[in-house]
């Protein structure tokens, strides 16, 4: 399913690979926790919408940069998530 939504984001650019960053840092800190039900494009970023697994209730709205580098362990962009 998490392919399926990831294909459908291919319609911008570098999206796919903002997500893939985002969704990589977000299994780094919270191994097996956190799914992704939703992205949003913003004016300068890209929103991640991330879930607890298991949880139908609580979402995560995460900005991540465009460009994918800039979403890895020991930056900005954990300290945001």
């Amino acid at each position: 399913m998490l392919l399926l939504v990831l294909a459908t984001l291919a319609d911008c650019g570098d999206r796919d690979g903002s997500v893939e960053a985002a969704l990589a840092l977000a299994e780094a800190v919270y191994p097996g926790e956190l799914e992704l039900p939703d992205t949003r494009l913003q004016k300068d970023h890209y929103q991640v919408v991330l879930a607890r697994k298991g949880d139908p209730v609580t979402r995560i709205a995460f900005d991540v940069d465009r460009d994918p580098a800039q979403c890895r362990p020991g930056t900005r962009c954990e300290e945001r998530l």
